[in-house]
């Protein structure tokens, strides 16, 4: 099991990757787009966190690292607090 403070405590590396989104078969009309609809293209950060051994990458490190980085902003907050 990692802890959850390594994650806290370690940025992941992050890797760029291009994408284009090919969608042939897809319920246009359900949603409500044409079919000729123009899907996004652009470029993914890809997080990394390896420990002990162990790598977390995709949705899962993309959670941890926004999971982190809210925890650190609220340790940030709290510390800075005045207390009156």
């Amino acid at each position: 099991m990692i802890p959850l403070s390594y994650f806290v405590e370690n940025d992941p590396e992050f890797y760029r990757e291009k994408y284009e989104t090919n969608i042939r078969e897809f319920p246009y009309d359900k949603v409500g787009i044409p079919p000729d609809y123009e899907w996004r293209r652009g470029t993914m950060r890809i997080p990394i966190y390896e420990y002990d051994g162990i790598v977390i990458w995709g949705m899962t490190a993309q959670f941890l690292n926004r999971l982190s980085t809210k925890l650190r902003e609220e340790a940030y907050e709290s510390d800075n607090t005045i207390n009156r």
